[in-house]
């Protein structure tokens, strides 16, 4: 099929970058994260599990997850938005607790979400094929969203999570 037979309405988006199931490579393409997220202002992060966590190589402990989590936000995120399918207890309090020095941090679920995405100032967008947890432990590609994707996926996080998780509430 060419692109004028395509009936996808924009070109297709290359792989921009696999990320190979060891812990140098994982560290590696958090660090591609990290730097493609450097000056942003807001960040949406869409991981159904972002807020679990299982020991692994690279992340022995809830410590060494939160911290790696954290490190990918620049100082200038003064705003984040998390989207989740849940939480386990002792990872949300680890993360947001270090996450809201010095931000607004929002956290919306539901059950309906399954693909992961990080959002940059609503206007760039990457879809990640692992859940933050399994970097290290699985291959996986990062792709870079379209404009018309980036919107897209906006518009139905807000549709499946219209309003944030409150403390002490799990739904």
């Amino acid at each position: 099929m060419d692109e004028a037979t395509s009936p996808y309405p924009t070109p297709r988006v290359p792989i921009e970058l696999i990320v190979k199931a060891s812990a140098q490579d994982a560290r590696d393409g958090l660090d591609d994260l990290r730097h493609w997220l450097r000056g942003a202002e807001e960040v949406i992060v869409c991981d159904p599990y972002f807020l679990h966590f299982k020991p692994t190589g690279m992340f022995p402990d809830i410590e060494s997850y939160s911290d790696a989590l954290v490190r990918l936000f620049p100082k200038t995120a003064i705003r984040v938005d998390l989207y989740t399918n849940s939480y386990q207890r002792t990872v949300r309090p680890a993360v947001l607790r270090a996450l809201k020095e010095g931000r607004s941090v929002r956290h919306y679920m539901s059950s309906d979400l399954h693909d992961r995405f990080v959002i940059k100032d609503r206007s760039e967008g990457k879809s990640i094929g692992t859940s933050f947890g399994g970097f290290g432990r699985k291959f996986f590609a990062m792709t870079d969203l379209s404009p018309v994707d980036v919107a897209s996926v906006m518009s139905e996080l807000k549709k499946l999570c219209p309003e944030p998780v409150r403390p002490g509430r799990r739904r």
